[in-house]
């Protein structure tokens, strides 16, 4: 979200019902988990506290080039959102 998120939340509130979920380190669209970037997703926790809508965690492993596994990611990712939604 070019690092305008907590402000995007402070407008968009309870109107976002779907969410692409990912991490990255601000130069490129990574697709990491949750937490293995540099993107801070508890601005995310007022929008949580309400949400009743999709979210979606897009990780991308390719190979060759991940050091972890597809499940690995995928656990990361799942994971990593329910930190997020515990903080809620």
């Amino acid at each position: 979200m070019n690092g305008n998120t907590a402000e995007l939340v402070r407008l968009l509130g309870d109107a976002i019902v779907h969410m692409h979920v990912h991490d990255n380190h601000g130069q490129r669209d990574e697709h990491l988990p949750m937490g293995r970037g540099t993107i801070d997703f508890s601005v995310l926790a007022p929008v949580l506290a309400r949400f009743d809508g999709m979210a979606i965690a897009e990780v991308v492993w390719e190979e060759g080039r991940s050091q972890d596994s597809p499940e690995t990611l995928a656990r990361a990712a799942q994971d990593a959102w329910a930190k997020v939604q515990s903080a809620r």
